[in-house]
């Protein structure tokens, strides 16, 4: 019902950067991955990059390229390493990028590197790790 309601206010406004912010999330978390990117998109052109909305673009990205780290999602992702260098995230998905190019050994380095910027016991970390020992 919050959605429908959000969507009709978003058909007369569509300059609300805001409700685009809101629902972007709400879409990606129910699989609605078009309305997902195109929600973000909006939000972004309307309020600006900041790293939420560049990190849940890049998300939407991944999961329509079946789990692969495109060219565009990597500019994205470049994006958010501007306005926030270390974020795991963005770090993680460049380096699942380079492996899937076949850039193995930089991969490892990347994986390695966020491992050891990572702090104890941090969610993202047994995968970071998963990836660190099939290399």
């Amino acid at each position: 019902m919050l959605i429908a309601r959000t969507e009709r206010h978003l058909a007369s406004q569509p300059d609300d950067g805001r409700g685009w912010n809101v629902i972007a999330p709400v879409y990606l978390r129910t699989g609605r991955i078009a309305e997902a990117q195109s929600a973000y998109r909006n939000a972004l052109r309307i309020l600006g990059p900041d790293v939420d909305r560049l990190g849940g673009l890049a998300e939407t990205l991944i999961i329509e390229a079946e789990g692969s780290v495109t060219a565009d999602t990597l500019d994205i992702l470049r994006q958010i390493l501007r306005l926030e260098p270390k974020n795991p995230r963005a770090l993680f998905y460049i380096a699942v990028g380079m492996e899937q190019a076949g850039r193995t050994t930089e991969a490892l380095a990347e994986f390695e590197a966020l491992a050891k910027l990572s702090p104890a016991g941090a969610a993202w970390l047994p995968l970071v790790n998963q990836h660190i020992s099939t290399n």
